[in-house]
């Protein structure tokens, strides 16, 4: 019964890196200081009447009530290594500042697509594939079923940086995040306020002249 054997627990993965390391675009090589493997899979628990997860005395006894839900399609988890919270809070994955961090995603029978908030990929290999140049400078990546994807990113400053499936919904929702905890000290020439805030209107106007409209009050806009 393959969907049942993926779904009640088949992941794992096996990552071959290059015996001759990472290299980029033009075959310069690339470092990492850590590796971390993620692997992304849905669960399909049943509910009973009372709306809560049902228990079984055993795994078999779950299987009819399993399979009818698993029919539909609509996981009720969808999880980073195992279970909700495996890589969040307590369980965060430590950086530093500085170090390359290489992450290794994995998919088991559902599409997925990553995103690091607060920072993006340096260099990836969407495929798994080193033989294939990497993208650099990637705001979210494409994870297929059954296969993985491998991105390349420095921490540039300290702070707690989720990670997380970039369909909300399954990421905040039904589990499928992680957290960086990364340490070291704050740069502020990355970050430094170069403007002080101020009104929109002067910058309204300007784009007004622009594109052909005029702000005539607090809420009101015209065309020209």
């Amino acid at each position: 019964m393959i969907p049942w054997h993926i779904m009640a627990g088949m992941s794992g993965l096996i990552m071959v890196l290059p015996r001759d390391g990472l290299k980029d675009r033009e075959g310069r090589p690339l470092h990492y200081d850590r590796i971390y493997d993620i692997g992304e899979q849905a669960f399909y628990v049943p509910r009973g009447k009372d709306g809560k997860f049902k228990t079984y005395d055993s795994h078999a006894d779950a299987f009819s009530d399993t399979m009818e839900l698993m029919h539909g399609l609509v996981p009720t988890h969808v999880v980073y290594n195992g279970r909700v919270g495996a890589l969040t809070g307590k369980n965060a994955l430590p950086a530093k500042v500085g170090e390359n961090v290489l992450i290794v995603h994995t998919s088991t029978d559902r599409d997925t697509r990553v995103h690091i908030v607060g920072g993006h990929g340096d260099y990836l290999w969407e495929m798994g594939k080193f033989n294939n140049p990497p993208t650099v400078d990637a705001e979210s990546w494409f994870v297929r079923a059954g296969s993985a994807s491998v991105v390349l990113y420095t921490f540039l400053e300290p702070g707690i940086y989720v990670y997380i499936n970039h369909n909300m919904i399954e990421g905040v929702e039904l589990g499928a995040s992680a957290h960086f905890k990364v340490q070291g000290p704050w740069n502020n020439d990355l970050m430094a306020q170069v403007r002080a805030p101020e009104p929109i209107r002067a910058a309204g106007k300007a784009l007004g002249e622009q594109y052909g409209f005029s702000i005539t009050g607090k809420e009101s806009l015209s065309l020209k």
